[in-house]
């Protein structure tokens, strides 16, 4: 699908591995985007410590998530998110089954500066527990509120005849009780390859710097993901992809897959 200005860029950036913002552009005044996802993933192996692999665990979940968008004026978007997560993990010591809600979360994107297909937003949010507890092996759930505050930059435009986008996005997430906060770094690279399709490849990093606890470690993720938008028509798009885990220190190496349906509309 042919970019059309700078604010389509952001229509192809809101189905990550991990729920993520929807890039540095905003939505038009009462412009709705409304996307849900389903996605599986798995792992027989983990990163300890050291960032060594260990094939010591199973891991599998799924998840479904609603994410949502409202365009309050030209300059500032509402977002909202909720997703349900289930998932069996098994090492050594333990074997743990849990499902439940993520936490919910809630942001406003304010763009702050757009020229010659360059834009630059900021986007504070925060989470409220939903369901499941957070700790252990796993980074699901959590325990309390979070609060976020991300900065995104955006470019749309063509190169050597191809249209195309990058989006930046750089995050610190303050969480509660003993969980560790987390640094986070986003990063997207779109190209159309068809006036209908559309390729993404995108890294997720994050690393919870603090010295963490038995419950809640401190961990190191690195993903990578790639995957393919189809617009069926003005309003409704489908994307499909894969997602791994290429790196990290106390975490799994997951890899996993997700199909999701886009909805834009005008209020």
């Amino acid at each position: 699908m042919a970019l059309v200005g700078a604010a389509a860029a952001c229509l192809f950036l809101l189905v990550p591995a991990e729920p993520a913002s929807g890039a540095a552009w905003t939505l038009g005044e009462d412009e709705v985007l409304l996307i849900l996802k389903s996605g599986y993933s798995g792992a027989d192996s983990r990163f300890d410590a050291d960032g060594d692999t260990q094939d010591d665990v199973s891991f599998t979940a799924w998840d479904s998530q609603l994410y949502g968008e409202l365009g309050l004026r030209n300059w500032a978007t509402l977002t909202a998110e909720l997703a349900f997560k289930s998932y069996d993990y098994e090492d050594s010591f333990s074997a743990t089954t849990e499902a439940g809600f993520e936490p919910i979360a809630l942001s406003t994107r304010i763009r702050l500066w757009a020229e010659n297909g360059h834009v630059v937003s900021v986007q504070p949010g925060v989470r409220f527990k939903a369901g499941l507890d957070g700790g252990g092996d796993v980074q699901a759930g959590g325990q309390g509120s979070d609060f976020e505050m991300r900065a995104l930059y955006g470019w749309g435009g063509s190169i050597g005849g191809v249209q195309g986008f990058v989006n930046v996005e750089g995050a610190y997430r303050w969480r509660s009780d003993a969980e560790p906060d987390e640094a986070r770094l986003d990063l997207t690279l779109g190209a159309d390859i068809d006036p209908d399709w559309q390729v993404l490849v995108q890294s997720f990093t994050v690393v919870a710097p603090d010295e963490g606890t038995a419950s809640f470690p401190d961990y190191r993720q690195y993903k990578g993901q790639l995957s393919a938008v189809y617009r069926l028509d003005e309003a409704m798009s489908v994307q499909a992809g894969v997602t791994a885990t290429l790196a990290g220190e106390n975490t799994l190496e997951e890899l996993g897959g997700f199909i999701a349906l886009w909805w834009r509309f005008s209020l």
